[in-house]
């Protein structure tokens, strides 16, 4: 699965009014994290925290309780949804 295909997918759980989890795309921690910061940089998504930390400015932990799509998330899933993407 490609990084914008895995992208969709944790759109497509926040469009559902749901929040993201790794198990829910089946990722490893550190990926999910990272696929979460891309989308709260991109803001294609609000609510999304992004706590870092120690050593190199890991990130420690994502929040995105409550989260919502963007008019850019919105718009990236109509175009993935048309084969656009």
């Amino acid at each position: 699965m490609s990084e914008r295909d895995i992208v969709y997918e944790i759109l497509k759980i926040i469009q559902s009014g749901k929040e993201p989890f790794k198990e829910d795309i089946g990722a490893d921690k550190e990926s999910f994290e990272e696929w979460m910061e891309q989308i709260h940089d991109d803001r294609l998504a609000t609510n999304i925290s992004v706590y870092k930390g120690g050593r190199g400015n890991k990130i420690r932990m994502v929040n995105a309780k409550g989260s919502e799509l963007t008019k850019a998330g919105r718009q990236l899933i109509e175009l993935k949804e048309e084969g656009k993407i």
